[in-house]
C-alpha cells in the first residue's frame, strides 16, 4: 500500500477512535461486538480500542457484558455473574482492570456449565502453540 494511502487509513482510524471516545463521554451506550471474528482475538482487540478511545478498562468490559444485556432487556438472564444467571465466562491470567490486554491471556472458559482449559480447546482445532 502506498505511504499516502497508509496515512489516510491511519487518520481514519484515529478519527474513529476520537468519535467513539466523544460518543462515550456524551453518554451514548456503546455495545461491543464485531462482524469480523477471529476467535480469542476480535472482541478482545475491540475492548482494547475502547480503552484507547478513553473508556476505563471496566467500562470497556461492561460494553461486552452488562450493557448489551441491558440494551436487549436480558439483564435478568445475563450480563453479570450472579446466582440464577447464565454464566459463560473466561478466566484470564492477569488483571484486565490493570491492563486490558490481559484479556488475551485466557486460561480457561466456562460455557453452558462446563469447564474447559483453553490450551486443550486450541489443540482440538489443531492450533499449535
Amino acid at each position: 500500500m502506498p505511504a499516502d494511502r497508509a496515512g489516510i487509513h491511519q487518520q481514519a482510524f484515529v478519527s474513529g477512535l476520537s468519535i467513539l471516545g466523544a460518543l462515550h463521554r456524551a453518554g451514548v451506550r456503546i455495545v461491543a461486538g464485531t462482524d469480523t471474528t477471529v476467535p480469542g482475538h476480535s472482541l478482545h482487540r475491540e475492548l482494547e480500542l475502547y480503552v484507547k478511545a478513553g473508556f476505563t478498562p471496566m467500562e470497556s468490559i461492561r460494553a461486552a457484558t452488562i450493557v448489551p444485556a441491558e440494551t436487549m432487556n436480558l439483564e435478568r438472564e445475563g450480563g453479570t455473574i450472579e446466582p440464577g444467571k447464565r454464566a459463560d465466562i473466561i478466566l484470564v491470567d492477569g488483571d484486565p482492570l490493570e491492563n486490558i490486554t490481559n484479556l488475551h491471556k485466557v486460561s480457561a472458559v466456562v460455557a453452558r456449565g462446563q469447564f474447559y482449559r483453553s490450551k486443550a480447546l486450541w489443540h482440538r482445532v489443531d492450533f499449535k502453540d
